[in-house]
């Protein structure tokens, strides 16, 4: 079996520009990116985690009998789950299809859940508050300079081109750590 890239291999190349995708030409972007707080850049990349999750699931096999949601699942049966769906989950995330740079908590499946939570999920989580920072604290007006084309996977939610353009600020901001 061939192994699986997991989130900490897709995390940063992905989450960036399918927030910026989201978020370009709207207020709640505006907000965000010139907003230089510590907290706000926080919670802002947890939900842009939440938004972009950029592996698409996890498959696992149950260890033992199991209802899942009134489901029976037996012993040895695959489990999948589809962590774009479960990170927009009604029960669990007020608006889920609304982009919240201050939502809090922010319980998103992006590194997986239990044992299998992702190793890498700090080194992510850093990697992508210092480029967000420092994106933010010099440039702005983000916009779309071309045709965004998705990955062909059913591994991986992401981008193979999403060509953007930005305007450098007249006096950079102080960058959010």
């Amino acid at each position: 079996m061939k192994p699986q890239p997991g989130p900490a291999n897709v995390t940063i190349a992905h989450v960036l520009p399918s927030t910026l995708l989201k978020l370009m030409g709207t207020t709640v972007l505006d907000q965000w990116a010139n907003t230089p707080s510590p907290r706000l850049l926080a919670t802002g990349v947890e939900e842009a985690l939440r938004w972009a999750s950029p592996a698409a699931h996890f498959l696992r096999h149950a260890t033992g009998d199991a209802e899942i949601d009134g489901q029976a699942v037996a012993a040895g049966d695959p489990v999948v789950v589809w962590l774009g769906s479960a990170n927009r989950d009604g029960d669990v995330f007020r608006m889920p299809f609304t982009f919240d740079a201050q939502r809090h908590p922010n319980k998103h499946m992006t590194f997986g859940i239990g044992p299998h939570y992702c190793v890498g999920h700090s080194v992510a989580r850093v990697a992508l508050r210092v480029l967000f920072a420092e994106l933010f604290s010099q440039y702005h007006d983000f916009a779309l300079a071309g045709d965004a084309v998705r990955m062909h996977s059913d591994i991986v939610t992401g981008w193979t081109r999403m060509p953007i353009t930005a305007r450098l600020r007249p006096r950079r901001l102080p960058p959010a750590y």
